[in-house]
């Protein structure tokens, strides 16, 4: 992987912390083994989640394997995650009915977001 790749790991886990991507240990052991095999000292990692009434319980895991340059780390990830997805939302084209994007990774952001501490 390039230095600073960003690596996404999308799985059906429930509320329960198990779902169809496996149980809540092997879910931990696959985050586990992308964070340790991919990020550093400067790495960001962090996690949103799917409203459960809009999904089968879409979970998210995103490893940002350089984390953000020292300038854009003015404020936290989740706001400039949450920025940046407005931004891209309201940027984005409408389709043939007249909707812009469906997917509102912003509304995740906001509903369900944790931040993965360095180990």
């Amino acid at each position: 992987l390039k230095p600073n790749a960003t690596v996404v790991l999308n799985l059906l886990v429930g509320m329960t912390g198990s779902g169809s991507s496996g149980t809540a240990q092997e879910i931990e052991d696959m985050v586990t083994a992308i964070a340790t095999t991919c990020c550093g000292d400067s790495s960001e990692i962090f996690t949103v989640r799917t409203p459960i009434n809009e999904s089968s319980g879409n979970q998210i895991y995103g490893f940002l394997k350089a984390g953000r340059a020292a300038t854009e780390r003015t404020k936290p990830l989740k706001e400039a995650l949450k920025e940046s997805a407005e931004k891209v939302n309201a940027d984005f084209p409408a389709d043939s009915l007249g909707q812009k994007i469906r997917f509102d990774f912003a509304r995740r952001v906001i509903f369900s977001y944790q931040d993965w501490p360095r180990a």
